[in-house]
């Protein structure tokens, strides 16, 4: 499964390290560019209750992608949202949706966005 999660602080970079240790094809796109510069040379670094690994995936700042396709996890702070939303929209490309890893919250606002079956709301219960 091919997956893009935009937003890779703590909840996004957990859920996006994790799939990739998995063997799932990862491409996080963050705001910072300097987490994004040291996930390009050193990997995605985790450290928690299950102990410490990193994972190598693809590191995009937002001016470097293209196009947008598949499952794009959104992980950001949910006063980011709108913003985000103004940023992939319109990337998204045909049969791409958005799973919104933000318990609950925002959903609406990004249906109102793309529409409503392109859009999934997920509770996450682990710690990050």
């Amino acid at each position: 499964m091919q997956v893009t999660v935009v937003g890779a602080g703590a909840i996004g970079g957990t859920v996006a390290a994790g799939m990739a240790r998995t063997g799932h094809e990862v491409t996080i796109i963050d705001r910072e560019p300097a987490h994004i510069e040291a996930v390009k040379r050193s990997g995605l670094r985790i450290t928690g209750f299950g102990g410490e690994f990193r994972v190598s995936l693809r590191a995009l700042h937002p001016h470097e992608v293209r196009r947008l396709s598949g499952a794009v996890f959104l992980a950001v702070k949910s006063q980011h949202t709108a913003e985000a939303m103004d940023f992939l929209a319109p990337l998204l490309g045909d049969g791409a949706y958005v799973l919104s890893l933000q318990n609950g919250l925002n959903f609406r606002l990004i249906a109102d966005r793309i529409g409503t079956g392109r859009t999934l709301g997920a509770m996450v219960s682990v710690g990050a």
